[in-house]
């Protein structure tokens, strides 16, 4: 008060400029000239959270794409680092290809987001190939399908992953997408529209690869059957295989804190997805 009264008291014996008052105590510019718009900040295109750091790994040199199994796999956090145990690749033959470049796989997978394990290595140690597999990881923690399909959130950042992709391969064997627990309370009707747009949009990128993809919704609790059974709908429909519903994994044991995958968790969807692979290739 005695701050506000040694202000006004240089005011009493001379008219009061009362727009230069308002701006003394609230730090603005003079409010009747014209405002300039803020430049519109351009689309980033890497989220936050992304694991990318390289300096303990071992770099290998990458395999040629006639001599290889190539695995993309992306969605959110099952797809991403958040499982509750990290994983080493047994051999350099199971590889994890990043910016360019190619390094012996070990947990957290370059590339997506998190700082724990994945299912990754686990799947590549179950496909019975003498050949290396390289795995190629992306996912971003609780994204939703319209964040994918939305330029000003997670499709830059998808297609600077498949862009890099590109400078070392034309094309991949199998992608793989594992999302649907941050819209598992999106309209069905809508959830339909944005997968199908989706899964067409990857299938024109990665149009030699099989599409793959799981039937996805619980996390917290709570998952929803209809989202899951769309899922399986629009792979039948798309053409897209449907690996089988991880829902069903959802007991104590297989989910460290009700949501991502201990080790027994991992083992059971690891095991879903290379039998598949399997399937396929042999």
């Amino acid at each position: 008060m005695l701050i506000l009264w040694s202000f006004l008291s240089g005011y009493m014996f001379k008219e009061i400029d009362w727009l230069s008052l308002y701006s003394h105590f609230f730090n603005q510019p003079d409010s009747y000239a014209p405002s300039t718009p803020s430049p519109r900040t351009p689309p980033q295109h890497t989220p936050r959270g992304i694991y990318s750091n390289n300096s303990n790994r071992i770099e290998v040199k990458c395999p040629s794409e006639e001599t290889a199994i190539i695995i993309v796999g992306f969605g959110q956090s099952n797809s991403a680092n958040a499982q509750g145990q990290r994983y080493k690749a047994s051999s350099n033959k199971i590889i994890n290809f990043h910016n360019g470049k190619c390094y012996k796989a070990v947990d957290p997978m370059l590339g997506a987001t998190g700082k724990r394990g994945s299912i990754w290595i686990p799947v590549a140690e179950k496909i019975t190939t003498d050949k290396p597999i390289v795995l190629v990881t992306f996912g971003v923690g609780g994204s939703s399908i319209s964040e994918w399909l939305d330029e000003n959130t997670l499709s830059n950042f998808y297609q600077s992953n498949r862009d890099s992709f590109r400078t070392a391969y034309s094309d991949a064997n199998f992608v793989i997408w594992i999302q649907g627990e941050s819209d598992k309370n999106t309209h069905p009707k809508l959830y339909k529209s944005q997968l199908k747009t989706w899964l067409n949009e990857v299938s024109k990128d990665f149009n030699t690869a099989r599409l793959l993809i799981t039937g996805t919704s619980y996390c917290n609790g709570t998952g929803n059957e209809k989202i899951v059974s769309i899922q399986k709908d629009v792979a039948e429909e798309l053409d897209v295989i449907y690996l089988g519903n991880t829902d069903k994994f959802n007991n104590l044991i297989d989910r460290y804190d009700d949501c991502h995958f201990s080790a027994i968790g991992v083992e059971k969807v690891s095991t879903l997805i290379s039998n598949h692979i399997n399937n396929i290739i042999n």
